[in-house]
This record gives C-alpha cells, structure tokens and sequence, in this order.
C-alpha cells in the first residue's frame, strides 16, 4: 500500500502563496507518488493558484503519481464549480476520502506536512454566484 503525503495550506492562496505552495507540493512528490492538498484552512483562492495546483497535477501525472485536492471552502468551491476543476483536482470529499481516492482504495498512511503560511493581503470578492440549484 502507498503512502499518501498530505499538504496542508491555510490563509489567501493568491500570487504570493504560489511559490511556497508549489514548493511544498514538489516537495512532498519528491517522496510520495499521491499527493493530497488539504485546503480546510484556505480562506480565498485565485487564479495564481488554481494555475499552480493544476500545473503541479501535471507534474504528478507526469511522474506517474497523483495530486487531489481536498476540503474545499464554499468560495473555493464557487470558483471549483465554475471552472470545473473537481474532474481535474478533486475536492468534491473531505481529506481521508481523497487520500483513498489518490491511491484507489482504502485509507492509507498519511503523513501530513504544511506549507509557510501565504503573507495575508486584502482582497475584494470574486463576484462568482454560486451555481443555481437543479
């Protein structure tokens, strides 16, 4: 069974936090081939950092690993939804769920490790309506 490393994030994911984001997720594939970011203590997402966790799910695949991303906030998951990343990274599950999900069966050992917290900036609403009910 594989060891899933977990990445813990906390605070603003904007264009300051894409350089220790994608450091800690590099990281973190450097010694497991299923990465998952915990995003629990994400406040706001943009695009700096959408961009970062999609070009780090690249690097994954190309390594043969797997990055998910899990544990979104109802702002990250506005802007998930909108862009349709939950095919892409996840995020749709709690953090145990997406750990099982990076390996494709039952829960792993986890090893969590946490990335420097991002310098918090103030930021105007993303403006994105969540989407209509069915």
């Amino acid at each position: 069974m594989g060891v899933v490393s977990v990445v813990s994030v906390s605070g603003e994911l904007d264009a300051a936090a894409v350089e220790p984001l994608t450091a800690g997720v590099a990281a973190a594939l450097a010694r497991s081939r299923s990465v998952v970011v915990d995003l629990s203590g994400v406040t706001f997402v943009d695009c700096h950092a959408i961009g970062a966790l999609v070009r780090s799910q690249r690097d994954a695949d190309r390594r043969g690993g797997r990055l998910r991303v899990a544990a979104l906030s109802d702002q990250a998951q506005r802007v998930f939804t909108v862009l349709d990343l939950h095919g892409v990274l996840g995020g749709d599950r709690d953090v145990a769920a997406e750990c099982r999900a990076a390996i494709g069966g039952p829960p792993p050992p986890v090893e969590r490790t946490g990335s420097p917290e991002p310098p918090a900036a103030p930021h105007a609403p993303l403006g994105v309506p969540a989407p209509a009910a069915a």
